[in-house]
């Protein structure tokens, strides 16, 4: 549970760095900072699509679990790093904030303003992959399953640039829409969703779990034997050989070649889990080592084993050469991809359910993660924007706060 929303005025802590009050107050209670942080550290059912994805596609062979090991390390030192400075410095910025007071406010600029343009443009891309990947995926499977037709259009349709346009356009209204509310509003739909993230990865696994190989063969056939053929299965794996994919083992890649340079996709699941510091000025206890240490590493252990655990359950399942070959010809040769939905861990945990009422449970809860994660972007970067203008980098109408909501919501 959250702590008493009781609030707190930012600013008020005695210390080296402590300025005049914002307007800013400190209502974030650890529980919602580490949902907050668990929806950063790449949205985990996000980060089950495309890092799979981009890891099979870039790195033939590789084993994605010893590479998700690797980043061990490094993501505890990013925690211990960022928990430290978050706890020092407890001020609504990020790295800005950081930067420019260790080393110097133009560095501080430069380094948050590169950050800002990817991250932006990230946001917009979360939105279209919600839509090409999350909602046709579910759509799809759901009409098979009931036999409702117009899902399988809508989901067909969600895959259009059209559909993807419309659909993430309200993606990014409702994650806007819910960050100008505040930020006691807008932690609570984060963790809402993550919840409801978390009970779809739980269903996800058990069913998994529950079917072997021959099963999802068998429920894949009977998806895709219209497009194609009377082996759809083996089929899609051939259609890999014949677009120039190369099959590897599992594990038979290279360390140094491979395994490492993966290493850094599967870091996104890992090592990102410390995007509290965009809100440390508003959160309780922000000046705390322990809590600040908490929020951060209990969403990157939850992400390593959540990660871990659904590959080795989903390779075991689906097959590593299925998957690879999927990919490969998704990504390299699109053209020439039969399905109308990605191959992606969502659309075969929605296959394998075989029942209606769980399809949907699944469904809806894999499309919750890129929403979050839209939500949290806007959530930290309105913070950044407000530490730009607060320190006089732009306007200094951006810094105002809303009275009601505490939120800067002209940033």
């Amino acid at each position: 549970m959250a702590e008493s929303a009781v609030s707190e005025p930012a600013g008020t802590q005695a210390g080296l760095y402590t300025r005049n009050a914002t307007g800013l107050v400190r209502t974030a209670g650890l529980t919602d900072t580490v949902f907050f942080n668990w929806i950063s550290g790449g949205a985990i059912g996000l980060a089950l699509v495309y890092n799979v994805y981009w890891i099979l596609n870039g790195f033939p062979g590789v084993d994605i679990v010893q590479s998700t090991l690797v980043t061990l390390v490094f993501a505890l030192c990013a925690v211990l790093v960022f928990a430290l400075l978050a706890a020092a410095i407890p001020r609504s910025g990020g790295d800005y904030v950081f930067v420019s007071r260790i080393l110097h406010p133009l560095w501080g600029f430069v380094s948050s303003w590169t950050n800002f343009i990817s991250v932006a443009a990230y946001a917009g891309w979360v939105a279209w992959f919600c839509a090409v990947a999350f909602i046709s995926g579910s759509a799809s499977v759901l009409a098979q399953v009931s036999g409702i037709t117009a899902l399988g259009d809508f989901g067909t349709w969600a895959a259009t640039p059209t559909g993807a346009l419309v659909l993430g356009t309200i993606v990014l209204l409702f994650a806007a829409v819910s960050m100008a509310a505040g930020l006691q509003f807008s932690l609570r739909v984060i963790t809402v969703l993550a919840i409801v993230g978390l009970i779809g990865l739980v269903l996800s696994a058990i069913v998994f779990l529950l079917n072997d190989h021959a099963a999802f063969v068998a429920k894949f056939n009977e998806f895709a034997g219209s497009a194609l053929g009377s082996d759809p299965y083996n089929a899609m794996v051939a259609l890999g050989a014949k677009n120039g994919f190369t099959p590897a083992p599992q594990g038979s890649a290279d360390f140094a070649s491979a395994t490492l340079p993966a290493a850094v996709v599967a870091f996104y699941a890992t090592g990102y889990t410390v995007w509290s510091i965009y809100i440390a000025g508003e959160v309780k206890g922000s000046g705390s080592r322990n809590r600040q240490l908490a929020a951060m590493a209990i969403p990157m252990v939850l992400n390593v084993l959540v990660l871990i655990g659904m590959v080795v359950l989903m390779f075991r399942t689906v097959g590593y050469d299925f998957l690879s070959s999927a990919s490969y010809v998704y990504n390299y040769a699109p053209a020439n991809y039969p399905l109308g939905v990605p191959p992606f861990v969502n659309f075969f945990a929605s296959l394998l359910s075989g029942n209606a009422i769980l399809n949907v449970i699944i469904g809806i809860s894999w499309i919750v993660w890129p929403v979050a994660m839209a939500l949290l972007i806007m959530v930290g970067y309105s913070r950044l924007l407000f530490a730009w203008s607060f320190d006089g980098v732009l306007p200094r109408a951006l810094a105002d706060v809303n009275e009601r909501t505490h939120s800067p919501l002209k940033a």
